[in-house]
């Protein structure tokens, strides 16, 4: 992927998760309580640190 689609690619990921990310957490709280909506957040950010290494791209 060429570095200027990749870089707005990533930019328009971003702002997604800004504007969606407060909205998908307050939906959560409303469902199961807002703990519970704070667990689910730890979770998924454990889930960014392990998975972070299966996308990294290696060069040689």
């Amino acid at each position: 992927m060429p570095a200027g689609l990749a870089i707005a690619a990533i930019t328009t990921v971003g702002y997604a998760g800004i504007l969606i990310g407060p909205a998908g957490v307050g939906f959560l709280a409303e469902l199961a309580g807002l703990p519970a909506a704070f667990a689910m957040l730890a979770a998924l950010m454990c889930l960014v640190a392990l998975m972070a290494r299966s996308v990294t791209i290696e060069t040689r």
